[in-house]
């Protein structure tokens, strides 16, 4: 009980720290389709259009502006990294899909608590858009 009620005061400071890093390393993900940190850039569009969706969304999802609108986008780009990337090679967590279920389940929380409190969103128009 105790531990509930300290997580729980804590609610908004937690989810603010979950979307930095989930936000974050996603930006991360995308960032080395194009090179950065590897040094060696895809060559694929596909995989281009998809690194700079990755970015887009994770900073989105980090700053907290439009946040629903970006958990839409990468629930979606999982969808689709999952169906044409891992699937394909069985059902299988843990055939290098594991990151993609983990960003899609995120995501789907994303949807859910959009960006709380502590999003650029909220505290500057004191709403959500979407």
């Amino acid at each position: 009980m105790i531990l509930g009620k300290f997580f729980e005061s804590r609610g908004d400071l937690i989810w603010l720290i979950a979307r930095i890093v989930f936000g974050g390393m996603f930006a991360l993900h995308g960032l080395s389709k194009f090179g950065i940190p590897t040094g060696t850039p895809a060559t694929d569009m596909l995989f281009i259009v998809g690194g700079a969706i990755e970015i887009a969304v994770g900073i989105a999802v980090l700053a907290g502006f439009l946040t629903r609108l970006a958990g839409l986008a990468g629930v979606l780009q999982m969808a689709v990294a999952l169906a044409m990337f891992h699937l394909p090679r069985g059902f299988d967590p843990l055939n290098n899909g594991e990151l993609a279920f983990l960003f899609l389940a995120f995501f789907l929380v994303v949807l859910a608590y959009g960006s709380g409190k502590y999003g650029l969103e909220k505290m500057a128009l004191k709403k959500e858009l979407l």
